[in-house]
């Protein structure tokens, strides 16, 4: 059975829930995996981020913005603007929100360390929210180590480069993109 076509604006785009099945399967929300697009604008200064261990997302340029508040306001049936409904979508950054990232998670990048190349980064840490001062957005932060950095489509398998056709900033891996992913990883550490 189709799951319903409840509608969302994203981005400018209209997507319906059955598009978060990008790679053709449904989600597992067991997988521990995950897919984040950021700005690929600023490639460069976002991959120095997660060379620090701060993985950057993007819509959070305002103080209210942070997903705690904004989760607080929602809760509470206050107002919510247009710029806080774009942060919204990262909440699940939030490791205590029930589809959140948890400390451990794999997080494929898309574009990082630059356009058309992968990097794999675990979380280490919870979100916090700090607005970078030069750019003046950028203030979701989740703590990361680099796992594989500057991957090519060549080094990835076909389910994992079907991720990259989600039109979302943030998404869970399919179970086939986090097997071949962690099978990656092995095979690294085994050569």
């Amino acid at each position: 059975m189709a799951p319903p076509l409840s509608m969302r604006w994203w981005s400018g785009w209209r997507i319906d829930s059955r598009s978060n099945r990008a790679a053709g399967q449904p989600i597992d929300p067991s997988v521990p995996g995950w897919m984040m697009r950021t700005n690929r604008d600023f490639a460069d200064w976002l991959w120095s981020e997660v060379g620090a261990g701060r993985l950057r997302q993007g819509w959070g340029y305002q103080p209210k913005q942070e997903l705690p508040l904004l989760r607080y306001r929602r809760d509470h049936g206050q107002p919510l603007d247009v710029d806080d409904e774009n942060a919204w979508p990262n909440r699940r950054m939030l490791s205590d929100e029930p589809d959140g990232m948890h400390i451990g998670d794999l997080v494929l990048t898309a574009h990082l360390p630059r356009e058309w190349r992968w990097s794999l980064v675990r979380t280490t840490g919870p979100y916090r929210y700090n607005i970078d001062a030069t750019h003046g957005d950028y203030g979701h932060i989740l703590p990361v180590e680099i796992v594989m950095a500057d991957l090519g489509d060549d080094d990835v398998t076909d389910e994992v480069r079907r991720m990259r056709t989600y039109p979302g900033r943030l998404r869970r891996l399919s179970r086939q993109a986090f097997d071949d992913l962690a099978g990656l990883i092995n095979a690294e550490a085994q050569s």
